[in-house]
């Protein structure tokens, strides 16, 4: 195909085929086209004949750059700091200090309640002997074998019916 040439010429304004799309559409992709066939590209996208799934990488990638192009020319992505009275600087400046202490704090408060929730350890084996906290898990164990063994231990003492008897003063047969 024939180079669009970049100096303007009544054959410049004519639309793009689609054979001729195409080939330029290759060659936008291999960055190897002017300013003026991109526009020639860009004016084809803007056509019923570019609505063939084969451009619709084409007209991405066309509309991403127009959409950049539009963005960087809208503002300047810094301001100068004189264009800004120093009062605004000053508040701006305080604006930008107070987010700072505000995500410190948001991160303080995030580490103490995941320090307050995170589980404590705590002993496995816990017992109160004589009014004593045991946490030794021998010396409660030997606590709770001393208790069965007195619980389990035949009475030396007298039984039920005797010590009753005995309460009331009455004869046993």
């Amino acid at each position: 195909m024939q180079h669009l040439s970049p100096s303007p010429s009544p054959a410049r304004l004519r639309p793009l085929t689609v054979a001729e799309a195409e080939v330029l559409a290759e060659r936008y992709f291999e960055a190897l086209t002017s300013e003026e066939e991109e526009r020639a590209l860009a004016r084809f996208a803007a056509t019923p004949e570019a609505e063939a799934p084969q451009f619709d990488e084409l007209r991405a990638a066309l509309s991403l750059a127009a959409f950049a192009r539009q963005r960087a020319h809208a503002a300047p992505p810094f301001p100068s700091r004189t264009a800004q009275p120093a009062a605004q600087r000053i508040s701006t400046r305080r604006w930008r200090l107070g987010l700072r202490y505000a995500a410190a704090a948001a991160v303080a408060g995030v580490v103490m309640a995941a320090a307050w929730t995170f589980p404590q350890k705590s002993p496995d084996c816990v017992a109160y002997i004589h009014g004593e906290r045991t946490t030794n898990s021998a010396a409660v164990e030997a606590a709770m074998h001393r208790s069965l063994s007195d619980i389990a231990a035949p009475l030396a003492t007298e039984t039920m019916e005797e010590q009753m008897a005995e309460a009331l003063d009455f004869p046993l047969p």
